[in-house]
């Protein structure tokens, strides 16, 4: 055995020093392999708990459906509740029905009357930035042109220069120097003067490209009133107003109420609610009236501020408004029930803020 010289020590440290590296760098690299499968574990246990949350409210809500829907079930099947319970929920049907045509009719009423504004507003910006746009235009090509012609003195006497090489040349070569001098300033202002200039044109530009800002108050508040006008007729459709304040307390609960009816007096019911599902469908075809109404809402409609786009209940209850041609509005016409104060087919979900 050899003995252990300093010059052996010396070798075997060197010859274990790679082997002694590897080893480090697959430690370092282990460490950081834990680190991420750390991370990815917490990241997995935090989107299993919300997917549990997520489960135990989802379970909740199918165990409050299962039940009402056993209760319902239930309902139907005892002779002395199934019939209140279609009655109720006939009458739900129909207070959605009517909603659903008044938020078909806003819908309609707001796009048109945002693509008539679009138009108008796109129409003036081109009038007022017509004259801008043509001054903005002018100075920019006059900068260009300037431009150029510096660009091309520039060029002309630089050429000369490089001419103008011979000995004899020296008195010639000394002027087209101080020419180029200042052509060459002549240059940067022109395009400093084109910079601006086409800063001036982009401002335009972008002045021309103002994006819709929405609907104005006039417009909302047209729209609204029409609404009005529209939730007005469709009530007006149903003889009376029993079926509709049976409709409406129908439409705020969520279960039907305790059996107190009769099969006699529900059946009367329901065909009265038959027949005011297709009196709302014959609705559609009522723009005379809805015209005539509006026409009534505009005179009468008061708003609590410049900016508020729907009237106050008590200027267009129909009860305080019959449009008179000879003394203008006036109190006499009933059957119609305040549509705006008692929210009738649900009309504050689809009005215009």
């Amino acid at each position: 055995m050899k003995p252990n010289t300093p010059l052996s020590l010396a070798r075997r440290a060197l010859a274990s020093a790679p082997a002694d590296d590897a080893e480090e760098q697959r430690v370092l690299e282990l460490f950081r392999n834990r680190t991420e499968l750390k991370k990815a574990y917490t990241s997995l246990k935090d989107e299993l708990y919300e997917l549990q949350e997520r489960l135990k409210k989802h379970e909740a809500l199918t165990a409050r459906a299962e039940q009402k829907f056993e209760q319902l079930g239930e309902r139907l099947a005892a002779p002395q509740t199934a019939y209140p319970t279609m009655v109720f929920y006939q009458l739900r049907g129909l207070w959605a029905a009517g909603g659903k045509l008044l938020g078909a009719y806003g819908s309609d009423l707001r796009e048109e009357h945002i693509g008539r504004e679009r138009r108008a507003h796109l129409a003036e910006i081109n009038r007022r930035q017509f004259g801008r746009r043509q001054g903005a235009e002018t100075a920019l090509r006059e900068a260009q042109a300037r431009m150029a012609e510096a660009a091309q003195t520039v060029s002309r006497l630089e050429g000369e220069i490089k001419d103008l090489n011979r000995p004899w040349h020296i008195l010639r070569r000394r002027d087209a120097t101080a020419e180029l001098v200042e052509a060459r300033g002549r240059q940067a202002l022109a395009a400093r003067a084109l910079e601006s200039a086409q800063a001036g044109f982009d401002a335009v530009l972008a002045v021309s490209e103002t994006p819709f800002p929405g609907l104005s108050v006039e417009a909302r508040r047209s729209v609204n009133l029409a609404l009005i006008a529209y939730a007005e007729v469709l009530s007006s459709r149903l003889e009376g107003g029993t079926l509709l304040r049976l409709a409406g307390e129908a439409a705020s609960r969520s279960e039907p109420p305790a059996a107190s009816e009769s099969r006699v007096e529900c059946e009367a019911v329901m065909a009265q609610v038959a027949a005011a599902m297709r009196s709302l469908e014959s609705a559609g075809s009522a723009a005379m009236e809805i015209r005539r109404r509006v026409e009534e809402l505009v005179k009468a409609a008061r708003y609590l501020a410049a900016e508020d786009t729907v009237p106050t209940p008590e200027s267009v209850c129909p009860a305080a408004r019959e449009l008179d041609h000879r003394n203008g509005p006036r109190v006499g016409r009933g059957g119609i029930p305040n549509v705006l104060g008692a929210g009738t087919w649900g009309i504050f979900r689809i009005l215009l803020p």
